[in-house]
């Protein structure tokens, strides 16, 4: 940075013609040379950004009313990795660990990127997710580089099993259907260049989630008992157990592998 300040001496300047000049652009331009020694000015080069700067990302998002969020981030480098300063990885990835419930909707409906160069480090999740890509470069920046936008997996792995009532006091419970199996979200990519161009590993997935399974028949019959004895003969165990209050039991059927033909039949108590 360079400064000029007066130099205190008593001076004037005569009243110069300056012709007018040929190009516009230079006609808006002082001409210093001829600046009096009173005035001053600021010349100021400040460092490039990086190409990676968040001053060249801008990023928006709209949303229905009931709909899931629909994202788009324009910018000339755009780093999608945890921990970065653009923070893009925190505001879209989802942790493969999460579960979701049947008929639960999801956050994010579609992610749109524009840009000149997308760099990719680590598996992205976007679950459901439409994505979108328009750049001239995309980056898998490390082995494990990739998008995947299949479903999480169930939260219950099978719906609710049918139950038999008490007569007289409960009707029958049916079984329920398990859940369709979710779609995953669709990919499409449009670069002019990926690097790595050899065959790493898959790059983008998009496995649909599996189907949830159903419940069992009227497999169980609820009841209330005071105290009931587990007899399993087939390992010599008798026990015999008193509820207060009566607890709520059902009974089911099981069979033992070793023993061909053989049903043991056991009460478990539930306690409501």
């Amino acid at each position: 940075m360079t400064m000029k300040v007066d130099s205190g001496r008593n001076e004037t300047t005569p009243n110069v013609f300056i012709p007018p000049q040929s190009d516009p652009v230079q006609r808006d331009v002082a001409d210093l040379s001829r600046t009096s020694v009173q005035c001053s000015f600021i010349d100021s080069r400040p460092a490039r950004p990086k190409a990676t700067d968040t001053l060249y990302i801008q990023r928006f998002s709209t949303r229905t009313a009931q709909g899931p969020e629909d994202h788009t981030v324009v910018g000339v480098h755009v780093v999608l990795e945890k921990g970065h300063g653009n923070k893009l990885w925190e505001a879209f990835h989802v942790d493969r660990s999460t579960r979701i419930t049947p008929g639960g909707s999801r956050a994010i409906g579609s992610l749109k990127i524009y840009c000149d160069t997308l760099e990719v480090h680590g598996a992205l999740s976007l679950p459901e997710v439409d994505v979108d890509i328009f750049a001239r470069r995309l980056v898998w920046a490390d082995a494990t580089a990739c998008i995947d936008t299949s479903p999480l997996p169930w939260s219950l792995d099978k719906a609710s099993d049918g139950i038999k009532g008490i007569p007289g006091q409960t009707e029958d419970v049916p079984a329920k259907d398990g859940a369709d199996g979710r779609h995953a979200g669709a990919l499409r990519v449009f670069a002019h260049r990926m690097d790595p161009s050899e065959n790493s590993g898959p790059r983008l997935i998009a496995r649909g989630g599996r189907g949830q399974d159903p419940g069992a028949g009227e497999c169980r019959s609820l009841g209330l008992c005071n105290d009931y004895s587990f007899d399993i003969s087939a390992y010599g165990v008798r026990e015999n157990i008193t509820f207060d209050p009566p607890a709520a039991s059902y009974t089911a059927s099981l069979f033992h592998p070793e023993r061909a033909g053989r049903s043991l039949v056991p009460a478990h108590p539930e306690h409501p």
